[in-house]
């Protein structure tokens, strides 16, 4: 993945946010496994935001391979390029105070 699509998809807060629990979602023994039903959209966002991850943001990373979002269960799991993305994911976790909110 080329540094301007990191850039890209790293630059709206919401985009940033679901990454980011994905990255929390990292257990002791390793990555959570897809048994874990991965990321509940429906119960972790409000509607109005909801409706904007749902038709802009989640689209976009799924385009990207970034995750894997099973529409049926509106759930969200890493996709085969989240590892291109989580060193920087982490930095921004670490540094939240730093990151301005696009």
């Amino acid at each position: 993945m080329d540094t301007s699509t990191i850039f890209r998809l790293l630059g709206r807060s919401q985009r940033r946010h679901v990454l980011l629990e994905l990255v929390d979602r990292e257990t002791a023994a390793g990555i959570a496994q897809d048994g874990d039903g991965g990321l509940d959209i429906d119960a972790t966002y409000s509607d109005p935001r909801k409706l904007e991850l749902e038709h802009c943001h989640l689209p976009n990373l799924a385009d990207n391979d970034v995750i894997e979002w099973n529409r049926e269960t509106n759930t969200v799991t890493r996709g085969p390029q989240f590892d291109a993305l989580e060193a920087q994911l982490r930095l921004l976790r670490d540094e939240d105070s730093d990151v301005p909110d696009g």
